[in-house]
């Protein structure tokens, strides 16, 4: 499990291989993150956003990384402890989901309360 600072962003994106082509050689790959913090709640959703559409298909043994992504800043006044992050990852043309998830501490770092 890795640790945050409290006040120090992070980022969480999706790298990815491969995806199915449509007629004109383009992928449609979206994705949704939900993150709840210590105490269960959600602390974040977001709506569809971009991992990669309308764009060729990487070439092939090639690593991508997600268009777009989702940046955290646990605040002073939020909770220490455990978030979860979680992405569903949908390939639109292939139908397919993965479901993936990380987990991390939030705790007060050098000098902050």
């Amino acid at each position: 499990m890795d640790e945050v600072s409290i006040n120090h962003p992070i980022s969480s994106f999706v790298l990815f291989g491969g995806c199915q082509q449509d007629a004109n050689g383009n992928c449609n790959v979206t994705m949704r993150f939900k993150v709840t913090q210590p105490d269960g709640g959600v602390y974040a959703e977001t709506p569809e956003m971009e991992v990669w559409k309308g764009r060729p298909a990487p070439p092939e043994h090639a690593i991508e990384a997600s268009v777009d992504y989702l940046k955290i800043v646990v605040e002073p006044h939020e909770q220490r402890g455990a978030y979860v992050v979680m992405v569903t990852v949908t390939d639109q043309t292939a139908g397919t989901v993965l479901e993936l998830k990380k987990q991390f501490t939030a705790k007060d770092g050098a000098g902050e309360t």
